[in-house]
């Protein structure tokens, strides 16, 4: 046994023993002795070299580990922090060469060395710990980093735990606490987390599509969450919210806002509707609380009337609830209608016997929460006051141009100016100063554009009928207007710059991120899809990205029924059936006759052809994107590209497939070695007896396989998240000050910016993380363009 002291020189065995402690190096206190080696064996700089010359069995368990580490992925070494989970790749190794599992005795001692011996038995209070963060000061830069850290770190760990336990949900290993209601009604509890799942249990949503409108609502609500949280208003707290979809199902989970489960007497609910428009709160500190947020968000005071007829004034929608906690705080819920409706798509799509819809073959939305991204707002507040200064700043022209010509006229009349003073006397006010007349006077620039959240919703449409209104307000027109906008000049525009090129996304969520950039919705694919020429070959490619796009998501939507309706250890059968139904085709015209007796028991999946899928595949397009696919989409489009759409298609779904080279026409025999061989690493050089034998089992087993993709190669199921993230305004407001200094060609101040913006990124988030990469990219341009290009290739390795 050896004792080791550590000291400003390094590390050192000391005299002490199990009986006696000593501080003296063993090399002073044994020197001279047989059995002592020299000093520097007993001291080091590291304790890891220490204990490699103190123990060959240390050394050489830590050479096996180091090689272990090897051989795994970056993301399996590194710490990983962070709310946004980590990215899954759709293909990952397969039993065959996959890295041998060790056990990991630190592991189970993981909760311990974060939390402590205490706190590792006890249930965390993920609400109190939250919004205690929130309240922490921010004076300062450096309180607001650690802030900034704090709430991070948070964010981490809840979506980390929410993420286990809806897979808990979906699994069925969590017992709900109301067993003996439906199924869609079902609420679970545990380690202070509430979970529910996506759908319309409490007839929330029943005028407005039910389940449908239900399930987006999940995900509207986490982009109010994040609205909020970004304005980060003093008094104003908000819940931690995760939505997890995961083999078919969305779950919601929430931290638990105190004294929730509580019957009381009076409502808690002091501000909004809990029941659909019958009552309204309209508590007069959370009136006043929201002011700020309804002027960021460019909210009006607007009024709504309560079944009784009792008007109310309100900043936000009716259906964003204000609650009391038992601990005082005052809380946000339902934050799913943060922006006004869609009205122009309402009226025109999502109505029966409208002529948008009548004179088409699209069936009718299936929902009618439509509503609004947050990003158009700002575009369309902003190009109104863009254009409202541009009018002001014409009409001050033509009237200093009238005023100039007029002066001249003056003074070319001063012989008459005597006649006219009982005039101007006229104009004088009572201090004697001369006034501007009317029709002269500019008002000072003033602008006012504000939205309202309940425009063209029952709830005003009642106090309408009440007042006796036909018109529209203000707010109503503005809403339209910014409806109008997104239709007929944000849709074209961005049509326009993915045609010339402007704007190229390479993959789906490229896309994605480029639209809701623009405050598009994905509603208007099919509207640009339309708006691109299909007949043009340059722009062939980018409008196959599109209608991939589509494809995809309607695929989610199927698989997640077929789910639904069929057995858990059956999903990799149905997904391995679709995905062959799509892109395998050209293998196997019949994938359904492949599956297991029991899968075959199954309707839904028995009776699923290519055929049959393409048709839902096209109701859905046409249903939820307002397109029509070709008939024979699956030949002219899909043929040639069944790897990008199986892609596309895998990271919609949440779905890691095997990593192997996936066949969608039958391999010929000599490209089958070929490409096994190459894959074993053997090449051109001699292979032995066993090598060969290897080889050739293996290229038997492909030629014998019937399908594309085998129900074997399905190899996991992940959980794709929305989480409610919480960015350091701090580093992004420096990161921006520095690209726009760039941009100016303040090239050294920009460097100093954007410098400063990484060490606050990565002192919140760490190295590893989406925002800290997106730094890192900026920085290696900015030395790409001054011509550093060493510096430029080391930020860009850090990057990627």
């Amino acid at each position: 046994t050896y004792h080791i002291t550590a000291s400003r020189d390094g590390f050192y065995v000391n005299s002490s023993s199990l009986v006696r402690f000593s501080p003296e190096p063993y090399s002073e206190a044994r020197g001279g002795q047989s059995s002592a080696r020299d000093a520097e064996f007993y001291q080091a700089h590291s304790l890891i070299a220490l204990l490699r010359r103190l123990s060959p069995r240390f050394a050489r368990g830590l050479d096996d580990l180091q090689k272990e580490m090897s051989q795994r992925e970056a993301v399996e070494v590194l710490p990983f922090v962070s709310a946004e989970q980590a990215a899954s790749p759709w293909l990952v190794r397969g039993n065959e060469n996959r890295v041998p599992q060790t056990y990991d005795v630190g592991q189970p001692q993981e909760i311990y060395l974060r939390l402590g011996a205490q706190a590792a038995d006890s249930l965390r209070d993920w609400n109190e710990e939250l919004q205690s963060i929130r309240e922490m000061p921010r004076s300062n830069l450096s309180e607001r980093v650690v802030r900034d850290r704090q709430l991070h770190k948070w964010y981490s760990e809840f979506a980390e735990a929410a993420i286990q336990g809806a897979m808990a949900v979906v699994d069925g290993e969590m017992p709900p606490l109301n067993p003996t209601d439906p199924d869609e009604q079902h609420m679970y509890l545990r380690d202070n987390i509430f979970y529910s799942k996506g759908f319309d249990g409490r007839e929330t949503f029943t005028e407005l599509g039910g389940d449908a409108a239900a399930h987006v609502a999940t995900g509207k609500d986490i982009t109010g969450v994040r609205l909020l949280n970004q304005l980060d208003i003093d008094g104003l707290h908000t819940l931690g919210s995760v939505v997890v979809d995961y083999r078919g199902l969305r779950v919601v989970a929430q931290s638990v806002v105190p004294g929730i489960f509580r019957r009381q007497e009076t409502t808690q609910i002091v501000y909004g509707s809990v029941d659909s428009g019958v009552t309204v709160g309209a508590d007069e500190d959370f009136h006043k609380l929201l002011e700020p947020v309804a002027k960021a968000l460019h909210f009006g005071e607007h009024a709504v009337a309560d079944e009784a007829g009792n008007e109310v004034k309100l900043y936000t929608s009716a259906d964003v609830k204000g609650l009391t906690g038992t601990d005082g705080r005052k809380y946000l819920l339902d934050l799913f209608r943060m922006t006004p409706m869609d009205i122009e798509f309402l009226e025109s799509q999502c109505t029966e016997g409208q002529d948008a819809v009548a004179d088409s073959a699209l069936p009718v939305y299936h929902h009618r929460l439509v509503l609004l991204r947050p990003e158009l707002l700002d575009i369309f507040w902003e190009n109104s006051v863009r254009k409202a200064v541009q009018e002001y700043a014409v009409e001050k022209a033509k009237r200093s141009q009238k005023e100039e010509s007029k002066a001249e006229g003056q003074t070319e009349g001063e012989g008459s100016d005597a006649a006219k003073q009982p005039a101007e006397t006229a104009d004088k006010d009572k201090d004697g100063e001369t006034k501007p007349s009317s029709d002269d006077a500019l008002p000072e620039f003033e602008f006012s554009l504000d939205f309202s959240p309940d425009a063209f919703t029952p709830l005003q449409a009642r106090l309408k009928a009440k007042e006796g209104e036909g018109s529209e307000s203000a707010m109503d027109a503005a809403v339209r207007s910014a409806s109008r906008f997104l239709r007929d000049v944000s849709v074209p525009a961005f049509a326009r710059e993915l045609a010339s090129y402007t704007t190229s996304p390479l993959s789906g969520d490229a896309l994605v991120t480029a639209m809701h950039q623009r405050g598009i919705n994905m509603r208007y694919l099919g509207a640009i899809a339309n708006l691109l020429p299909s007949d043009v070959e340059i722009v062939r490619n980018v409008r196959r990205l599109v209608v991939f796009e589509m494809v995809s998501r309607a695929v989610k939507h199927i698989v997640r029924g077929l789910f639904q309706a069929t057995p858990a250890h059956l999903h990799s059968e149905a997904l391995a059936l679709v995905l062959n139904a799509l892109v395998g085709t050209r293998r196997c015209a019949s994938p359904a006759e492949h599956l297991s007796a029991e899968a075959k028991a199954v309707p839904q999946l028995a009776a699923l052809t290519p055929e049959l899928l393409a048709d839902e595949v096209r109701a859905q397009v046409a249903l939820r994107f307002r397109f029509e696919l070709a008939a024979d989409f699956v030949e002219s489009m899909v043929a040639g590209n069944e790897r990008i759409l199986l892609r596309e298609v895998c990271q919609k779904i949440g779905v890691q497939l095997a990593l192997r080279q996936y066949h969608f026409e039958q391999p010929t025999e000599s490209d089958v070695y070929s490409e096994i061989v190459s894959s074993m690493g053997f090449g051109s050089g001699k292979m032995t007896k066993t090598t060969k034998r290897q080889v050739r089992e293996r290229v038997d087993e492909v030629m014998q396989q019937k399908l594309v993709v085998e129900s074997d190669d399905v190899l996991n199921f992940v959980a794709l998240t929305k989480v409610s993230t919480h960015n350091s305004s701090f580093a992004d407001e420096a990161f921006e000050a520095g690209r726009m200094s760039l941009e100016q060609g303040q090239r050294q101040m920009g460097l100093e910016l954007l410098l400063e913006s990484l060490a606050l990124h990565e002192q919140t988030f760490g190295f590893l993380h989406a925002e800290s990469a997106r730094c890192y990219a900026v920085v290696s341009l900015a030395h790409y363009d001054a011509g550093e290009h060493e510096l430029a290739a080391d930020f860009m390795t850090k990057a990627v």
